[in-house]
């Protein structure tokens, strides 16, 4: 019996959990693993046609992440020798149900093999699950690492994500570790199931693990407008309750998305508060490091090439008519202020196997 984790608008469990009570699913991932950081090997059947493969990308054509998983994933697949066509549809940045239904219409009547979505939002849920229920085309799913109860009868083929509880764990013992024992840490979350518990909540239960609490939560849209707001909000109530004995107190303000992240940074640039800091996301510059750059304490750098190599091993694995697990997630790694570069290039050359000219380094 399967066990399933995230479900919407309800709790979800980590991927370990979900593991531990699917013992089976644990071979199989580590399966795909090797084949992800390993050569590959081109493909062993006989393609009779070429695949046609469907992405629905949130953002745009010029968002970072999104141009990187489409060069590690042409690059892995042409290494694969694998015949395929590839359509990309872009969902804007607060879409609507008007936008969804446009770029389902487009997959209805192309009549793709394989359909990889990088999101689950309101607006997509439905015409996703109507797409689900019909079996085809196959459904690939990303930026998910748990799967949704909601689907265990008609589930994706597989979820492709980041194993959000081992970065959260890694980024609150950085912390504890970085941090003077009286520093404030405030979040700003959003409001958004999914992303509060994969990265928010995980960050807090991972703080208490060591013994660090959270001074204050700031709940807002998913918007760098909103999280400088929260940052003002922030850094203002540290300004009430200082006097000058208190000058040194560090202040951390964890920003749970990108977007948040760079409004949180631009405040506290504009702030000039000294020992206030904030952590980024993969996809952002700035990265930490740089005297111009004080206050971007660490960045949680996601492993988003191997998510590509991953998509096409799974391609592959379901071309050959093997198994593959039912979800792959990748680790991430810190880039924090204290690495020389040597070591950042060991990391750069780990997360970035094919797209490494695309990003901010």
């Amino acid at each position: 019996m399967i066990s399933w984790g995230g479900v919407f608008g309800q709790k979800g469990v980590t991927l370990q959990r979900f593991l531990e009570e699917n013992p089976g699913q644990q071979a199989l991932l580590d399966q795909l693993a090797v084949r992800v950081h390993s050569l590959p090997a081109p493909i062993n059947s006989l393609q009779t046609a070429t695949l046609q493969i469907g992405v629905i990308f949130s953002g745009s054509d010029s968002d970072i992440e999104n141009k990187a998983w489409l060069i590690a994933f042409k690059r892995r697949m042409q290494i694969l020798r694998i015949d395929y066509r590839l359509d990309v549809y872009y969902l804007p940045n607060g879409h609507d149900v008007r936008d969804v239904v446009r770029a389902f219409d487009a997959v209805g009547v192309s009549r793709f093999d394989y359909l990889v979505i990088d999101s689950v939002t309101e607006y997509l849920r439905p015409e996703l699950e109507r797409v689900l229920k019909r079996d085809y085309p196959k459904v690939i799913m990303l930026n998910v690492s748990t799967p949704f109860r909601v689907w265990r009868f008609h589930p994706p083929l597989v979820y492709i994500g980041v194993d959000y509880s081992q970065s959260m764990g890694r980024l609150a013992s950085y912390l504890d570790r970085r941090l003077s024992n009286d520093a404030t840490i405030d979040v700003v979350t959003v409001e958004d199931a999914y992303l509060y518990d994969s990265r928010c909540s995980t960050f807090v239960n991972a703080l208490e693990t060591v013994g660090r609490s959270v001074r204050d939560y700031y709940i807002v849209a998913d918007s760098s407008e909103e999280g400088y707001r929260a940052a003002m909000s922030s850094l203002d109530h540290s300004s009430l309750h200082i006097d000058d004995e208190d000058t040194g107190r560090e202040q951390f303000i964890f920003a749970c998305t990108p977007n948040i992240s760079l409004g949180v940074w631009e405040a506290l640039k504009a702030a000039q508060v000294p020992y206030s800091y904030t952590n980024s996301w993969s996809g952002q510059a700035p990265y930490p490091g740089e005297s111009s750059r004080p206050n971007l304490l660490v960045t949680v750098l996601g492993m988003h090439d191997n998510m590509a190599i991953a998509t096409a091993e799974v391609v592959k694995a379901h071309m050959e008519s093997r198994l593959s697990p039912m979800v792959y997630a990748e680790s991430s790694q810190l880039i924090t202020q204290e690495m020389d570069e040597q070591t950042l290039n060991i990391i750069y050359e780990q997360a970035f196997i094919y797209s490494r000219p695309l990003w901010p380094q």
